[in-house]
Order: structure tokens, then C-alpha cells, then sequence
């Protein structure tokens, strides 16, 4: 004989929320872990050209994904170390914590470049 199942209960009044605080609660805690997990640089692109960057921190957080323009500005924090792709190396100026910082001749292959970018004192 089948029997059907009985419908689950109704969630009480008020519990949709107490689970909507937790996992806001949840959310906050992991931010503020991700926040307190090391040193942040500030970066700032400047697009003279057309590229490509990606820009991941250490915590993983993508902090640029995408193709920025000719003419436009990105300013910008990131969980140190930071992992940089260019597609178009030489179409930008990077500055670091506000000082200039030269895309490394050694990360470049032809107009691609992958390089890291640490905290100063590193």
C-alpha cells in the first residue's frame, strides 16, 4: 500500500528571519575575516589603450575582470599578494599605494603580462 507523504510544516512565524539574521550574521563574520586576512594595497589603472586585467587577492576576491577603455580610471583595493593579467601590457600605468608601478619585464610575453604585485615593505 502507498501511503502519501504528509506535507512538511509551514515554518513558524518569525523563523524565515532569525535564519535570515544568521546568515547575514554569517556573512559579515566571513567578510570580516576576509577583511582582517592581510595587508590590502590600494591600485590605480590608468587606461591609455584598450586591456584586458584581471586582478585577483590573496583572498581570492576578483577585484577586476574585464576590458577597461581608453580613457577611463580604475581605483581600487586588493588582499596583498595581488595576481595581475594584461592583455595589453603596454596600454596602462599602474600605481601602487600611490607611488608608480613599472609592469616587470620579466612577467611580459609580448603584450600579455602575469606578474605579482605585494605589499612595499615586501
Amino acid at each position: 500500500k502507498i501511503r502519501p507523504e504528509a506535507p512538511a510544516a509551514a515554518p513558524e512565524a518569525g523563523a524565515a528571519s532569525i535564519d535570515a539574521s544568521a546568515d547575514a550574521e554569517r556573512n559579515s563574520i566571513a567578510h570580516a575575516d576576509a577583511a582582517s586576512a592581510g595587508p590590502r594595497v590600494g591600485i590605480e589603472i590608468e587606461f591609455a589603450e584598450d586591456c584586458w586585467v584581471e586582478l585577483t587577492g590573496a583572498d581570492g576576491e576578483q577585484v577586476f575582470y574585464g576590458l577597461g577603455r581608453a580613457g577611463a580610471r580604475s581605483s581600487l583595493s586588493a588582499a596583498a599578494p595581488v595576481k595581475v593579467f594584461l592583455g595589453n601590457a603596454g596600454g596602462i600605468s599602474l600605481t601602487v599605494d600611490g607611488a608608480p608601478y613599472p609592469v616587470p619585464r620579466s612577467g611580459r610575453q609580448g603584450n600579455l603580462a602575469r606578474f605579482t604585485i605585494d605589499t612595499p615593505s615586501n
